[in-house]
């Protein structure tokens, strides 16, 4: 009985900037000013977690006896 044949290993191809940064010599990091485009919008991320920090700080005080109550409410069907 034969075995099935493995996946040819295909190395990855050398693009210009690929071949740019082996040009430069090993341990170097050759990075594109592309690069820090697709960083993304840190202070953006930073103002989105503050501001989904501080609804939860606001509206937990409310919510948790209903919170609460469901949670009780689950484990009580869980239990035997």
């Amino acid at each position: 009985m034969s075995r099935p044949s493995r996946p040819h290993y295909q190395p990855a191809r050398l693009t210009p900037s690929r071949r740019q940064d082996r040009a430069e010599g090993p341990g170097r990091i050759r990075r594109s000013p592309r690069w820090r485009e697709e960083r993304g919008d840190v202070p953006g991320w930073v103002l989105v977690t503050l501001m989904t920090a501080g609804l939860i700080a606001i509206l937990l005080p409310l919510a948790e006896q209903h919170l609460r109550e469901i949670f009780v409410a689950a484990l009580d069907l869980v239990r035997p």
